[in-house]
């Protein structure tokens, strides 16, 4: 996931916890595009409530590869169209990783 990416969902973490439906539709959707592994579904599956579900699902995408635009895929198929507009709205994709200054000083 690119660093934008990352960071649109965890600046928006709590509103898509929210707005997330871990529906079979979504998870399978998810699991079909290699995003989300048999063990995935069962992990998210096993919380006791919807918001357990959701911020598990989140914390498992951020760290798969190319699964931003999936998700954003899976969400609009599953009529969830709310989270799905947080994570394409265009300025959150104006956001950049930080530079980081590896200038060495001499002693």
């Amino acid at each position: 996931m690119e660093y934008w990416q990352d960071n649109v969902i965890s600046e928006n973490l709590t509103k898509l916890v929210e707005l997330t439906d871990c529906s079979t539709g979504l998870l399978n959707r998810l699991k079909e595009q290699k995003v989300l592994s048999r063990e995935d579904v069962e992990k998210i599956s096993a919380c006791k409530t919807e918001l357990e579900k959701s911020d598990q699902l989140y914390k498992i995408i951020v760290k798969r590869a190319n699964a931003f635009d999936i998700l954003v895929k899976a969400l609009e198929d599953t009529t969830q169209s709310g989270a799905a507009i947080i994570l394409t709205t265009k300025s959150n994709r104006n956001v950049e990783k930080p530079v980081v200054n590896k200038e060495v000083t001499k002693s």
